[in-house]
């Protein structure tokens, strides 16, 4: 949380001397929203767009036949075509049920995780 942050200078017991240089080096965000449901915040990281403006505000169930909108670009394609290598970990609940929706397609070069919601990491 906000404490465990030395940056923030509430903790002398915390000493977070990389993420220190990051803030002195970088940006750092004071406030900032999400959504109220994870898939809709997730699409809003990787494609830069609100909610409800041109990505969806739900989170769609595990057999619905539905991605986020494929005209809107995610933050992997534009890496990649910076240079980057782009690798997806966890869980993707973006869509899933054609290859245009899934991490792959979306311009990871590699995904492991799970591609639905509600899942854990013991099932």
């Amino acid at each position: 949380g906000w404490n465990g942050l030395s940056l923030h200078g509430n903790n002398e017991e915390a000493k977070n001397p990389t993420m220190e240089k990051l803030a002195r080096d970088g940006i750092l965000l004071h406030n900032y929203y999400v959504y109220k449901f994870c898939s809709p915040s997730r699409a809003a990281f990787l494609t830069g767009r609100v909610p409800g403006h041109g990505i969806w505000e739900i989170n769609p169930g595990d057999a619905t036949e539905v991605g986020v909108n494929l005209k809107a670009t995610m933050l992997p394609a534009m890496l990649k075509r910076a240079g980057y290598k782009t690798h997806q970990i966890g869980k993707w609940h973006q869509g899933f049920y054609a290859p245009p929706f899934t991490p792959r397609g979306r311009g990871f070069d590699s995904s492991f995780g799970f591609l639905m919601g509600g899942a854990d990491h013991f099932n």
